[in-house]
Formats: C-alpha cells, sequence, structure tokens
C-alpha cells in the first residue's frame, strides 16, 4: 500500500544561503580615505574602473544615509499614532466609565 499515495506532500525547498559580512562604518571610512588623498590630481590618474568603484561607492552611501533617514521618520510617524491611538482610547475609557456610573 506504499506505492498508492493519495495526498502528495512535496519536499521542502533547501537553499544555500551564506552570509556576508558588511560593516558600513568602515566602507564609509574607505571612501572617506580615497577621497582625501595627498595629491588633487590623484582622481585623474584612476583608471576608468576604479572611477566606476568610487562612484558606486559614494553612491551606495548616499542612498544608505536616504534609507536610515526615512526609517528613523517612519518609526516617529508609527511613534505618534501610536501615542494619538491611546490618548483617544483613554479618552473612551473615560466617557464610556463616566456615562456608566451615571446611569
Amino acid at each position: 500500500m506504499a506505492f498508492i499515495r493519495f495526498v502528495h506532500t512535496p519536499k521542502p525547498r533547501q537553499f544555500n544561503y551564506k552570509p556576508r559580512y558588511y560593516d558600513p562604518k568602515r566602507e564609509h571610512l574607505d571612501m572617506l580615505k580615497r577621497s582625501i588623498q595627498p595629491d588633487s590630481f590623484a582622481t585623474e590618474n584612476l583608471s576608468a574602473e576604479q572611477r566606476k568603484a568610487q562612484l558606486r561607492a559614494s553612491t551606495r552611501y548616499r542612498v544608505e544615509q536616504a534609507f536610515q533617514s526615512a526609517r528613523g521618520k517612519h518609526r516617529l510617524s508609527t511613534r505618534k499614532t501610536i501615542a494619538r491611538r491611546t490618548l483617544v482610547l483613554f479618552a473612551l475609557l473615560m466617557l464610556a466609565i463616566f456615562l456608566y456610573l451615571k446611569f
């Protein structure tokens, strides 16, 4: 009877996830070190690939900063919303208690 199955149960999918170590502070410091060089003509001596890498690094940093600031604004608005809801709930509870005790 093992060869007859009424319900097919698929095997769980497997994945191969290898986390990478990423340090945004160090990457930012490396970018600053590359941008601040003693030779003012250092960027002119870079190859096209090095210029692209430097541009990608600076763009990545700006995008990360934009996301972090947006996340902070979202958290702030969420806190305000929670506080407002709590205040309204408290006011409704007090009104219900007042009406209950009055009648």
